[in-house]
């Protein structure tokens, strides 16, 4: 395996001089680069990254050996301490099923050195980069190469269509993501890069951890960019959810600010609290109905309705932005998908994304809500009525069995299931109107589950095609799944 990985070359001198010993050993060299550049981050601590027997075997080029189980990564990771650098370790817990983890280096130059790699025009690195691993500069890209890279995409996405059946819902959209033009998206990533990392570095915010990880996956998107700016998708492994997933390391795991930059000037479309509007219908929420349904909290949305609900300071009376918002969603969408009260509660407690939580008082005030109760109590109904049918047919007709067991599927799974068709149901026409006008007219930057990002090269267009998908929606929802005319909204903006 070689590393196609392109640097400054004060970066690699730089580095050449703090770690000599990982340049002469190519396998060092590759493990080097994964704990400097690595995005496969661990959940719980950004700060380190996961790295597992076969990423180990992948960087030390024995692959085979993993296949037979004759590898030991950890062989690989004590002959680097030894001679490269000192590594702090996490070993796997097999009974929790948790892979080995590493920390990544830190030393104060390093930091220097990794920061200026980061932070330069992307323009520099185009024109004076290097291979981290030779010092050789990349030759530019021939047509051949260029070639080769539209087939290498090609042949990866038709072997990930192979795994769709040709009657899955999502089966056509799968086919329109993965093989979409991507020279307009191209245009729109590079003139929007530098942007993209000035956002990651200013942000006011975002913890430092995040933004090392943004800028590195940043980094991994410059990289690509020549020959393969767009994100693959694929579908879920033993098709549990229509919903699409993006193949990892595309800009798609940018956080969403971040995204939003380097998206500049596509149109970004957002089912509003999709999951919390479709709970209502489907569960039968009548006081949740009534109140997602009522113009005047139309106007206020449902997440500062929620955070009055929590007596939280919500200021202006259309769509008031406040910082709980995030804490709100993460926690009421794991109760929606089945999480127990007290998981719930925590999250409440604890806060995400750099932002506090709510208080023992707000909580309590919240999960003690009229609305949060009927919500709870409609939740527990719903898994009472599978468990008497012993499954769900979802909406698109798929009926999926009950069937416990670490390998089967329970009420959560079901319940989530069921959500996220519907989701996909009320976009199917979204979806089919753009296939209808094609890719010469529009190209989906991004698609995820509940929303998605559009680009559209007519500008003049623009604004008809806009409308023409909210109303879309709308129709959906108010004549095939007779929601109330407020309920479902597509939220737009362009971004800027």
């Amino acid at each position: 395996m070689k590393s196609r990985r392109i640097v400054l070359p004060e970066t690699r001198e730089a580095l050449q001089n703090l770690y000599p010993a990982a340049f002469q050993n190519p396998g060092y060299l590759r493990l080097l680069e994964y704990l400097l550049f690595g995005t496969f981050v661990d959940k719980t601590n950004e700060d380190f990254l996961v790295i597992d027997a076969r990423t180990l075997a992948r960087l030390e080029g024995r692959e085979g050996q993993v296949q037979s189980r004759n590898y030991v990564g950890k062989h690989m990771l004590e002959d680097f301490q030894r001679d490269v650098a000192p590594l702090i370790i996490e070993n796997y817990q097999y009974t929790g099923g948790r892979a080995r983890i590493v920390r990544r280096l830190e030393a104060p130059e390093l930091s220097r050195i990794l920061h200026r790699e980061f932070t330069a025009p992307r323009v520099e690195r185009t024109a004076r980069g290097v291979y981290l691993e030779t010092g050789r500069s990349p030759p530019k890209q021939s047509r051949i190469q260029a070639t080769q890279a539209r087939l290498a995409r090609q042949e990866q996405a038709e072997h990930i269509a192979q795994e769709l059946d040709a009657n899955h819902p999502a089966a056509a959209l799968l086919t329109f993501l993965n093989t979409q033009p991507t020279t307009a998206l191209k245009r729109i990533i590079a003139s929007n890069f530098d942007s993209a990392v000035s956002t990651v570095v200013n942000h006011p915010e975002m913890l430092l951890a995040t933004k090392r990880y943004n800028l590195r996956l940043l980094h991994d998107v410059g990289q690509d960019l020549g020959h393969n700016p767009a994100p693959l998708y694929r579908p879920s492994l033993g098709d549990r959810t229509v919903r699409l997933f993006p193949v990892e390391g595309s800009y798609l795991s940018l956080s969403r600010d971040i995204r939003k930059a380097l998206l500049s000037g596509c149109d970004e479309f957002d089912l509003n609290a999709a999951q919390l509007t479709l709970s209502a219908h489907i569960w039968k929420i009548p006081s949740l109905t009534a109140a997602l349904g009522d113009r005047r909290l139309h106007l206020l949305g449902p997440w500062a309705l929620l955070g009055q609900q929590a007596g939280l300071p919500i200021e202006g009376p259309i769509r008031p932005s406040f910082r709980q918002k995030v804490v709100l969603k993460r926690a009421v969408y794991a109760l929606l998908f089945g999480a127990a009260e007290k998981t719930v509660q925590g999250y409440l407690l604890e806060g995400t994304e750099g932002v506090p939580g709510l208080t023992q008082a707000q909580v309590e005030q919240l999960m003690g809500s009229d609305l949060m109760r009927d919500i709870l109590v409609a939740r527990r109904d719903r898994q009472k009525q599978i468990q008497a049918e012993g499954g769900i047919t979802t909406v698109f007709g798929k009926w999926v069995p009950l069937s416990p067991g670490k390998t089967g599927r329970d009420h959560r799974s079901l319940m989530a299931e069921e959500m996220q068709a519907y989701e996909l149901y009320l976009l199917k026409p979204v979806v089919d109107y753009l296939l209808h006008i094609g890719s010469d007219e529009v190209t989906i930057a991004a698609w995820q589950h509940d929303g998605f990002t559009l680009h559209f090269k007519d500008n003049t267009k623009r604004a008809r095609h806009n409308k023409h998908i909210n109303q879309l929606v709308k129709d959906r929802a108010v004549n095939d799944l007779g929601m109330p005319k407020w309920q479902v909204e597509l939220e737009r903006v362009t971004l800027d």
